[in-house]
């Protein structure tokens, strides 16, 4: 039995809130969630193979070719709510070529029974999938499959939807390092990262509650992996597939100060000498923690600011203030941390005045590079409900959506914010000071370079969408 599982590209994702000709020379991500699964099948025996269209620059027309020719049983594609027209577009091409499909990913904590009426899908998961899709194909392999047993798994049976308690891995340990020769690790890039370059994680879950992240189902159950074995996937990674430069893709990598802690001294024993990055909050770091990431190899953090205003801050429940940002920006600069801020422009409430407020503290912390976006009140998140409570979004909207019965756009909540988001790259990138910064910079006349392109969208940005 062969398994092809696929990452399709963004088609008619109409709620892209995206600087375009910013995202898309920013690079392209390797697939780790379909690693750890195509990994996982290869373990018990199962013949797996990726297919990234992304990766590949496949149109729908190549897609449809690779996706049939591919003669797969079981095609398993994963999704998210803006980008669910993509995934039935491969799921319908997957029918194309006789295989049954199963799809799994955020998507599928919110819309199961939406996405199950379609005659496209065959199955679907909720929760982590490396054991939801093995006992899946096991299933499927039997004279007489029996869909009941198998975790996570959302499957129709005479007529009607059955959906089985959802999946959540307790030991992350006791899943297979994700085999990188699935894939050409030499096709994937990151403008801020060195190449070759891979993702990992240290650990799944976020306790947190911010207001405009969906968590999905499981997602805030918090779980960790023993740092040695994490440090042994480093290794591994460096050693036998040449990589320069790990991004963890923890949602809050140093949420644990004794794991990231234990990590890092794992690396010094071992002297392991590769540059690794990721994403966290700035009231869970510390000089001390910041000083030993550093002499691990850490190059990079980024962490999500979202606002400059108090009271829009604590409207998405960000429980961080400006001091503790302050700092965290202060203690990576003093121990040569490149440090990168993300913010949510156009919340329930925001006017111009906030807004502003916002790029006048990104000027303020002045990092070494800034992001912006439009909010989107994401199903399931409580900026939805606020955005329903105040009548800026129809509360079935997202279900209609997903179910092909509209085409609009999910509303801004702020009038004009294609202006106010191109606004803020124009007020954080062109200030005379940060040019000034940057000047005698050499990686930022490397990046030039290599990423012209990249660099205009940040001064020029445009194809705003």
């Amino acid at each position: 039995m062969k398994i092809l599982l696929v990452q399709y590209h963004d088609k008619d994702n109409i709620n892209s809130r995206e600087i375009k000709n910013v995202v898309s020379n920013m690079g392209v991500w390797p697939p780790l969630g379909l690693l750890y699964l195509a990994t996982t099948l290869k373990k018990h025996g199962f013949d797996a193979e990726i297919l990234d269209v992304v990766a590949r620059s496949l149109d729908s027309r190549g897609a449809r070719s690779a996706i049939i020719n591919a003669r797969a049983d079981i095609v398993g594609i994963t999704a998210t709510t803006p980008g669910v027209r993509g995934v039935m577009e491969a799921a319908g091409f997957a029918k194309e070529g006789g295989a049954k499909v199963v799809v799994g990913g955020p998507h599928l904590g919110i819309f199961p029974n939406e996405t199950l009426s379609f005659p496209e899908v065959d199955f679907a998961i909720q929760g982590d999938g490396e054991i939801p899709l093995l006992r899946l194909v096991e299933a499927l392999s039997s004279p007489k499959p029996d869909f009941s047993s198998v975790p996570g798994l959302v499957y129709r049976e005479n007529g009607r939807i059955c959906k089985n308690n959802v999946y959540v891995e307790t030991n992350l340990d006791d899943i297979p390092f994700p085999d990188w020769s699935f894939v050409d690790i030499h096709s994937y890039s990151r403008a801020d990262a060195a190449r070759p370059l891979a993702t990992m994680i240290s650990g799944r879950g976020c306790p947190y509650r911010c207001g405009f992240c969906y968590r999905g189902v499981g997602g805030s159950k918090t779980r960790f992996r023993d740092p040695i074995s994490v440090v042994d996937e480093m290794e591994r990674l460096n050693r036998k597939d040449g990589v320069k430069e790990i991004i963890f893709c923890n949602d809050t990598l140093t949420m644990r100060r004794n794991h990231i802690m234990a990590i890092c001294d794992e690396i010094l024993r071992r002297n392991l000498k590769i540059s690794w990055q990721g994403a966290t909050r700035v009231d869970a770091v510390d000089q001390e923690m910041l000083r030993l990431m550093k002499k691990a190899g850490c190059k990079q953090l980024k962490f999500g600011i979202e606002s400059g205003n108090d009271r829009i801050r604590e409207l998405m429940q960000k429980k961080i203030t400006k001091e503790q940002a302050r700092n965290a920006f202060r203690w990576c600069r003093l121990e040569k941390i490149r440090i990168g801020a993300y913010f949510i422009i156009g919340y329930a409430d925001e006017d111009g005045g906030t807004i502003q407020e916002s790029i006048n503290f990104s000027k303020e912390l002045d990092p070494d590079f800034a992001m912006f976006y439009a909010g989107i009140p994401l199903p399931d998140t409580e900026f939805h409900e606020l955005a329903v409570a105040r009548k800026k979004i129809d509360p079935n909207y997202w279900r209609d959506y997903v179910l092909g019965k509209r085409d609009d756009k999910a509303p801004y909540l702020v009038d004009d914010m294609d202006r106010y988001v191109q606004g803020a790259f124009r007020q954080f990138y062109a200030r005379p000071t940060f040019l000034a910064k940057k000047l005698f910079n050499p990686e930022m006349w490397l990046s030039a370079v290599k990423r012209p392109h990249l660099i205009f969208g940040l001064f020029f940005p445009r194809n705003y969408e």
